[in-house]
C-alpha cells in the first residue's frame, strides 16, 4: 500500500516525444518544464530530455545577462555564435521567449555567445 508518495525515479530526465525531427542537444518543453535532448529524435520518437543541472547555452547576440536573471527560451531567436543557423533558437531575457529555462549561474555580456544556466531553477 502507497503511504503518502514514493519516488519513481531521480527526475534528472524526462521522457520527450518529437513532433518533429530533433537533434541532441535541442532545447524542448517538456511537461511544462526546459529540458535538452539527449539523442537525435525522429518525429515519433521518445528520447530523454535533461530537465536539471547546469548547462551552458547560446545567447542572443544583443542579450547581456547578470547571475541570479531568469532565462527564457526563444525558437527563434538567433544565437550570437557565428557558426550558428539564424532562427535556431536562443536564450533571452525580455519577456519574448517561449518558455523559461531555468537561472543564470555567472554574468554574459554582449560579446559572450553563450551562458551557463541552472536548468528549471
Amino acid at each position: 500500500m502507497l503511504k503518502s508518495a514514493d519516488i519513481e525515479r531521480d527526475g534528472d530526465f524526462l521522457d520527450y516525444t518529437a513532433s518533429a525531427a530533433k537533434s541532441r542537444g535541442d532545447v524542448v518543453s517538456v511537461g511544462g518544464l526546459a529540458g535538452i535532448l539527449t539523442e537525435d529524435a525522429a518525429s515519433g520518437d521518445t528520447v530523454p530530455a535533461r530537465v536539471r543541472g547546469v548547462a551552458v547555452m547560446n545567447k542572443k547576440s544583443t542579450a547581456s545577462f547578470s547571475e541570479g536573471d531568469t532565462v527564457e527560451w526563444d525558437n527563434d531567436g538567433t544565437p550570437g555564435d557565428s557558426s550558428a543557423t539564424a532562427g535556431s533558437g536562443a536564450l533571452d531575457v525580455d519577456g519574448s521567449g517561449d518558455f523559461d529555462v531555468g537561472k543564470v549561474i555567472e554574468d554574459a555580456g554582449t560579446s559572450d555567445e553563450t551562458v551557463r544556466v541552472y536548468l528549471n531553477f
